[in-house]
């Protein structure tokens, strides 16, 4: 699945793997995958123009910001994890809103 976000050079991308992989539509090539979940990722989302800080959000209710914003190289963006969904029965992120235009963690909200 490829998540439509306001970047027009780049695109992220999500499968049931546990992986995000960052697409340059220039030169339609991968330029990073991400591997911070350990289960399938089922949501994304981004306001940053080049996609340098996203959120995920996973079958196992995880939800992490990722960004690298000033890295010299993407393998060292910082990954931190933002909350887990353990009210029973846990169901998954499945969607990532963001209740205001920055990109701050109590800006998101997950919902089924």
């Amino acid at each position: 699945m490829v998540s439509r976000l306001p970047s027009l050079n780049h695109h992220l991308s999500h499968t049931s793997t546990a992986s995000i992989k960052l697409w340059s539509l220039t030169s339609q090539r991968c330029l990073h995958t991400f591997t911070h979940h350990t289960d399938s990722v089922w949501a994304l989302h981004s306001t940053h123009p080049s996609l340098e800080v996203f959120y995920s959000g996973d079958k196992s209710g995880f939800v992490a910001r990722v960004d690298v914003e000033g890295c010299a190289h993407m393998s060292e963006a910082e990954c931190a994890l933002i909350c887990q969904d353990v009210a029973p029965p846990a169901e998954g992120v499945t969607k990532l809103v963001a209740l205001d235009d920055s990109d701050r963690s109590y800006g998101l909200r997950a919902e089924d």
